[in-house]
């Protein structure tokens, strides 16, 4: 029953975590672009489609500053956990990149989104402090996300190494285990052993009885 449970649990969390890196991180930008079409569609979901390809060129273009940045989060995060940067090190270089994705965000939503994609002339500054701010939530919620899941896969690869591990540990000894038990002679002996207390107690004879069946 129990190596069944971890048989299963060790198939699911294959299933889960076992594609490729490369598959995970298409799939989790595929989803962000998805989803992030969703929230500025959502306002008026009736849209032609020819606005949803709008949507989704834009958010494509975005992500050249987006997973550059996210996979430089990766980077610093790394550098953090394996005790080579400090805590105020770590922090200040997230959001000295934070601010500067910020920046290139603005640059390409002035640059190439409203003007050539979108069609709409705007005549608000590259720096001014909601386009930053706005663009900086994003990172941070996109960085965010992707460091926590990072995270998630690394514990739950970890959890798969532990219980390969003592799989691996507990095999060779429940086999030496089952190499010291001779099943017929303990059979035999139990046998002997309730022939001889048969006439003398039936209660004990009973319980006799039972280890072959517990055995078996």
């Amino acid at each position: 029953g129990s190596s069944n449970s971890v048989n299963e649990k060790i198939q699911i969390s294959l299933y889960f975590w076992g594609m490729t890196r490369i598959q995970r991180h298409i799939l989790f930008w595929l989803a962000y672009i998805l989803f992030k079409t969703y929230l500025n569609a959502s306002d008026n979901p009736a849209l032609p489609i020819s606005d949803y390809v709008k949507i989704i060129t834009a958010q494509l273009s975005l992500l050249i500053v987006t997973i550059p940045l996210v996979y430089f989060c990766f980077y610093v995060i790394d550098r953090y956990l394996e005790m080579k940067w400090i805590l105020w090190q770590t922090v200040l270089v997230l959001i000295a990149a934070i601010g500067i994705g910020s920046v290139g965000m603005s640059v390409i939503n002035h640059a190439i989104i409203l003007p050539l994609i979108l069609n709409i002339e705007s005549s608000i500054s590259v720096f001014a402090l909601g386009s930053l701010f706005y663009h900086s939530f994003q990172l941070v919620f996109v960085s965010g996300v992707a460091v926590s899941l990072r995270l998630f896969s690394r514990q739950q690869q970890s959890r798969m190494r532990e219980i390969v591990l003592q799989k691996a540990e507990t095999a060779p000894e429940f086999k030496y285990l089952k190499g010291q038990i001779n099943p017929h002679f303990l059979f035999n002996t139990l046998n002997n052993i309730y022939s001889l207390a048969m006439p003398r107690s039936d209660k004990k004879s009973e319980d006799i009885l039972r280890l072959p069946n517990l055995m078996r």
